[in-house]
């Protein structure tokens, strides 16, 4: 069994169980970028009032620097950042991994590539109305990623559960946290029958990535995501 099954399988049987405790991390460490996504989404926005042929490619150019900015500024503080760029690993694969830790829904990250290869690709002045669908893509792209960030930086980097049986002299403990500068991540539960210890490294990609996606879903938790949506989005299709 693997470790993720191995988390999903505990998560599913205990998850509308178990009741929040705390919180644990350290402040998040910002890249010293000149400029940031927001900024270059200003420009695009500036560029689309004017609607010249120039104007128009401009803004394509802006839009493609802000999801570039925010996914790098994502990865910096997750200390993620080197190991996409020595792999030498491109946008997709970067959109795909947003989309395994469940930050980014399958249909819009083809929406996201097909607009940026049409751009990219096909020497054709783009048409206000597509950069204005993509304009709003990528907002909320950019959205997105803070949601995360803000969430990382309010809640922390680990969150601690447990279950409270006193009636069936039971009590069960749960904790899931990432260390940043390990690149690592650690869960941990304790039952009655059972004492269990996982460590996945970033390196165990499938693991790592459905680990850190329990984290992010639990942080929702505490904020607009129900049991049920939670549960379902942590099972794991075989």
């Amino acid at each position: 069994m693997t470790k993720r099954e191995k988390l999903s399988n505990f998560i599913l049987e205990n998850f509308s169980l178990l009741e929040y405790d705390s919180g644990s991390g350290k402040s998040l460490k910002f890249p010293e970028f000149q400029l940031h996504a927001l900024d270059y989404l200003k420009f695009a926005e500036e560029e689309m009032e004017n609607r010249t042929t120039r104007s128009l490619i401009n803004c394509i150019s802006h839009l493609k620097h802000a999801t570039d900015c925010q996914m790098d500024t994502f990865l910096h503080v997750l200390n993620l950042y080197k190991v996409f760029d020595k792999k030498n690993l491109k946008f997709d694969v970067k959109l795909k991994f947003l989309k395994d830790i469940g930050l980014f829904s399958s249909k819009s990250l083809s929406r996201l590539n097909v607009f940026r290869n049409r751009m990219e690709h096909y020497y054709e002045v783009p048409k206000i109305n597509d950069i204005e669908v993509y304009y709003d893509l990528i907002t909320a792209f950019v959205g997105v990623l803070q949601g995360a960030l803000s969430i990382l930086a309010n809640y922390g980097s680990g969150v601690g559960m447990y279950i409270d049986e006193t009636e069936n002299n039971s009590f069960t403990r749960f904790s899931i946290e990432y260390h940043y500068d390990e690149q690592q991540i650690t869960a941990n539960w304790d039952t009655k029958e059972l004492e269990e210890e996982l460590i996945v490294k970033v390196n165990e990609q499938d693991d790592f990535t459905y680990f850190l996606k329990v984290l992010f879903l639990i942080h929702h938790r505490e904020s607009y995501a129900s049991d049920s949506y939670i549960i379902n989005q942590l099972a794991i299709v075989i």
